[in-house]
């Protein structure tokens, strides 16, 4: 049964069915076509059978040819759509019908990907039905201090690739870029971020070099300390006045030779050294042990080449010293008072420099090493970078 009205109208009343009888669109038992003209509201009652009080169903206003508002009646608590049909809403040059969403084929909700705006109540949760289906999970709202907030049991959040997730700005007059998976599948976040909450004790993560898995980057541990998983590259830390651009942790191989000319050879039971570099500050200890020496045609001071880094170009007549132990080396000075082991500058090397009581300084010459020769030093100097 199908009847038409126009113009302002009073109630309509829809026939009677019976009381467990469902009107669920084209398989209602009992149907009316209203027909509104332009810009006009229209209110439907459920006519009650007996002992059933009447309900309202529905106000809607119709202009220009468009449904602008409609709005289920409190006592409205259930709609049927058939399964796997779409609720569908008129596009905006009123020449099609766009998809909203439906409950598909596995029972599960799905929204079309056209939709770019749903609006739910202030402080009401967007739910989702649990695996067993027993039970509702909150997903997100906007709480009663206009913020968006997530339900603690969401876990995967799905974004279109190459968009931002974003958010509101503090005065609520622009928004904001968090995050997004780019064209090439890389998480970007967005210049604008400033702080990155975490769960404690769980891995930020990063995609390996194969690209296959994963690999643990930091954490807050259980005591509440950052916690890196492993090596950290970074092109600089700023530590305030100064920014730090190296952290380094290494070994490095000392070798003995001269000042004019190196000797005819070198046998080594030992030739070892490690170093630690926090920005130009080199820490350095070595031992070299010798098992036998010919000096041959070798000629002027000891030298000791192979540090690490190379020394700071400070003024000429700057030397930067170290403490050295020696065995088995003829000194220049009978009775030193102290020797150390000192840098050259713009260089990777070293002299043995000598001390004496109210005297002249001295350095150890290359003669002076012998086959059991041992040469120990610590200390630190300044890299030129």
């Amino acid at each position: 049964m199908t009847e038409t009205y126009s113009g302002n109208v009073g109630n309509i009343y829809i026939p009677q069915a019976n009381e467990n009888d469902y009107v669920t669109g084209a398989t209602s038992l009992r149907q009316t076509l209203i027909t509104l003209a332009d810009d006009c509201y229209s209110s439907g009652n459920l006519v009650p059978t007996a002992g059933i009080q009447d309900a309202a169903i529905t106000t809607v206003k119709v202009a220009d040819g468009a449904i602008t508002s409609a709005k289920l009646a409190s006592g409205i608590t259930l709609g049927v759509i058939a399964n796997n049909t779409f609720l569908q809403g008129r596009d905006v040059a009123n020449g099609a019908d766009l998809d909203i969403f439906k409950v598909n084929t596995s029972d599960l909700l799905q929204i079309d990907m056209k939709l770019s705006q749903l609006r739910i109540e202030n402080n009401y949760y967007i739910t989702g039905r649990n695996v067993a289906n027993s039970a509702y999970k909150d997903i997100v709202k906007i709480d009663t201090n206009d913020d968006i907030a997530f339900g603690s049991q969401i876990s995967v959040f799905n974004v279109k690739n190459d968009t931002n997730i974003t958010i509101r700005n503090y005065a609520d007059s622009a928004n904001l870029n968090v995050l997004k998976a780019n064209t090439s599948d890389k998480l970007v976040f967005g210049t604008d971020i400033a702080t990155l909450n975490m769960a404690h004790n769980t891995y930020m993560t990063g995609t390996d070099a194969a690209g296959t898995g994963t690999v643990n980057i930091m954490k807050i541990n259980t005591s509440d300390v950052v916690e890196f998983a492993g090596n950290v590259t970074a092109t600089g830390i700023n530590l305030g006045d100064e920014t730090m651009s190296t952290y380094d942790v290494g070994t490095f191989t000392p070798a003995i030779t001269g000042t004019s000319v190196a000797p005819d050879s070198v046998t080594y039971t030992r030739q070892q050294g490690q170093y630690l570099k926090i920005g130009q500050l080199v820490f350095i200890s070595f031992e070299i042990i010798l098992s036998a020496f010919t000096l041959g045609s070798g000629a002027g001071n000891l030298r000791i080449s192979g540090l690490p880094f190379t020394v700071a170009n400070f003024n000429s007549n700057f030397s930067q010293c170290m403490s050295v132990h020696v065995e088995n080396v003829n000194l220049t000075t009978t009775t030193p008072v102290q020797i150390a082991a000192c840098t050259e500058n713009n260089t990777t090397t070293m002299v043995i420099r000598e001390s004496q009581d109210n005297g002249a300084g001295a350095f150890t010459p290359l003669s002076g090493i012998g086959a059991s020769s041992i040469i120990r030093v610590t200390g630190t100097y300044t890299a030129d970078s």
